[in-house]
């Protein structure tokens, strides 16, 4: 099963092992917690495919928008696994108002 997130991407790291796995983690800021034990926007951490790295460069920090497959992880919980990811369009930068020349 997939899915598409927006999240704030804040940076990512890709890795070969000797084993052949390659993979990118990325590092992401969650939503804003207000709770008596814990406040703030934590970090959160998902791996992807190793060409993601790629897709990220020259957009980060920023908001990407984010493919994701869902996967069986360690100890059966469900994993995010990241199989592309894109830049959310920003707005055009709006030209300023040009004013008539002074008589």
């Amino acid at each position: 099963m997939q899915a598409s997130m927006k999240v704030q991407v804040l940076a990512a790291k890709r890795f070969k092992m000797d084993n052949g796995y390659a993979a990118t983690t990325l590092y992401c800021v969650g939503a804003m917690v207000d709770e008596q034990d814990k406040f703030g926007k934590p970090p959160m951490k998902l791996s992807g495919d190793f060409d993601v790295l790629d897709q990220l460069r020259g957009n980060i920090p920023g908001e990407m928008e984010l493919n994701v497959e869902f996967r069986q992880g360690s100890k059966d919980k469900l994993e995010q696994y990241v199989l592309s990811a894109t830049p959310v369009d920003r707005p055009a930068a709006q030209k300023p108002a040009q004013t008539a020349p002074a008589k």
